[in-house]
């Protein structure tokens, strides 16, 4: 799965994950950039909740103490895919909060705005 999102219009982001095993057991491996987190999901009233097992960057574990703490999930509405991504530090609280309602994207096909 390819996730690009784009930030005040010129800043682009782009995320690969890839699954590893089946759930409940399994986990996804998310690749962006220098950084890798290992995902489990646990399921939430129909909603995927993202849960980090491991942080690496340049193939370097982190702690986990020293990572902001995430809040991450997804789930269907009316077909389209709502999610919700935020990261908070202690004593300083949300540092950065996106979130939205988008529309699948088929690799080959065409993206058309204002459909």
């Amino acid at each position: 799965m390819f996730w690009r999102r784009t930030f005040a219009g010129d800043a682009r982001m782009l995320s690969v994950f890839e699954p590893v095993g089946a759930w409940p057991n399994g986990y996804w491996i998310e690749q962006t950039g220098a950084v890798q987190l290992r995902l489990a999901v646990e399921i939430i009233d129909g909603g995927w909740y993202w849960r980090l097992r491991q942080a690496r960057f340049c193939g370097v574990p982190l702690p986990r103490h020293l990572l902001p703490t995430t809040a991450a999930w997804k789930r269907t509405e009316n077909g389209r895919y709502r999610f919700q991504v935020q990261f908070s530090l202690p004593w300083l609280g949300t540092i950065l909060a996106y979130g939205g309602l988008l529309d699948a994207e088929r690799l080959g096909e065409p993206h058309h705005v204002g459909e």
